[in-house]
This record gives structure tokens, C-alpha cells and sequence, in this order.
């Protein structure tokens, strides 16, 4: 009984620890859209939490909502390590404003367009997708904050995903 009541309250404090990390990545999304990204005002995004080695954030739309829904709504992964790694403040808000530029691809395209992402699985349309985004995130004025990102992340993840990172960002 006193095993499960541990495991209980650990599994209690796992969920409150990622439901601040949710609600505090929230709170940052919010903020770079009302400041830079009106148009996807309407548009759902819905925010999970994940692990990696070597990835912090990753944008797609979900795919019931491509099937089965008019709307599409987006999903925002984040590696639950994030903000106990330290990611900067200005590199967080430009990595946020990087994936709401996925979410406004996803959004402005129709879906036999976004079908063919499914090129991202080679390595050259992947560096021009991220480039393509990285350019929409400079241009709504968050190059340091990339910048500052790409440092921070450059520092934290394994030798063997490197050269893949840089190519791609």
C-alpha cells in the first residue's frame, strides 16, 4: 500500500510539473501570437509534451483534424526538458514564433498541397522547409532570438544529430 501511495503522489507531481511546463509554453505561444501572428487568431493549437535527445520542438497539424474536421488544428510538441535545460528567453519566444510559422504553412495551404510534405522525409526539401520558416521568423523580427536558440540548442544535443541540425536550420 505504501509503494502505490509513492507511486501515486510521484505520478501526481510528474503531471503538475507538465502541466506547468504546458501552461508556461502557453502563456509564451499566446504572446508571440497576438504580437506577430494575427492570423492564426482562430486557429487551434494544442500543445504536448514529449522527449528527446535532440529535438525541443516540433509543429504539425493532427491528423483527425486533416480527415475529419474543416478546421485544421495544429499540435506544438515540447520536449518536457526544455526549461530545465535553461532555453533563453528570446530564444524561446523566436523558436515559438519558428513553429507558428509551420502552423500559418499548414494554415494558408489547402490539404492536397500540404500532402506533399511528405517529401519532409528527404533531406534537401527539409532544409528548404525550415529555411523557408526560419526566413517568415526573421522577418516578423525574431533573428537574434533564433540565433540566440541555435546556440543554446547547438550546446545540448548529441554529436551524431549536429550536422542533421545545422543543415536543416
Amino acid at each position: 500500500v505504501v509503494g502505490l501511495t509513492l507511486f501515486a503522489a510521484s505520478s501526481a507531481m510528474a503531471a503538475t510539473a507538465d502541466d506547468l511546463i504546458i501552461e508556461k509554453v502557453r502563456r509564451v505561444v499566446e504572446e508571440v501570437r497576438i504580437a506577430s501572428f494575427p492570423q492564426l487568431r482562430n486557429t487551434e493549437i494544442e500543445i504536448k509534451l514529449f522527449d528527446s535527445p535532440s529535438d525541443y520542438f516540433q509543429t504539425r497539424f493532427t491528423f483527425t483534424s486533416f480527415f475529419f474536421v474543416l478546421r485544421l488544428r495544429c499540435l506544438l510538441l515540447v520536449n518536457r526538458k526544455v526549461f530545465a535545460d535553461g532555453v533563453p528567453e528570446d530564444g524561446l519566444q523566436a523558436v515559438i514564433a519558428h513553429e507558428l510559422g509551420h502552423a500559418l504553412y499548414y494554415k494558408s495551404r489547402n490539404r492536397l498541397k500540404l500532402i506533399g510534405l511528405v517529401r519532409l522525409v528527404g533531406k534537401g526539401f527539409t532544409a528548404r522547409f525550415e529555411r523557408a520558416t526560419d526566413m517568415e521568423t526573421i522577418t516578423r523580427d525574431y533573428a537574434e532570438g533564433l540565433k540566440s536558440y541555435r546556440r543554446w540548442l547547438y550546446a545540448r544535443i548529441p554529436a551524431n544529430k549536429l550536422v542533421e541540425k545545422k543543415r536543416n536550420y
